[in-house]
């Protein structure tokens, strides 16, 4: 599914690993953005921004006032 057709506000803020399977399924093919943890930050496994590329994920990252060089990026993939 396309990122411009979720909700993204149901996904911000939640841990990936928490998600049901039909969410998780929903999620297939868009990319998240995750803060990289470090011991300064402690920061938790939450989504940040969603995208259909990383470099979307960029620019929602950029939009929040949020550096996209203290985040990761992966590719979600259906349930299993």
């Amino acid at each position: 599914m396309s990122a411009g057709k979720l909700d993204a506000r149901r996904y911000l803020g939640r841990n990936p690993d928490e998600l049901k399977l039909p969410e998780i399924s929903q999620l297939a093919g868009v990319w998240l953005a995750l803060e990289l943890y470090n011991p300064a930050n402690l920061a938790l496994r939450r989504i940040a921004a969603l995208g259909d590329s990383p470099e979307a994920c960029h620019s929602a990252l950029r939009e929040q006032g949020k550096d996209p060089s203290n985040y990761q990026f992966i590719l979600m993939h259906g349930a299993r």
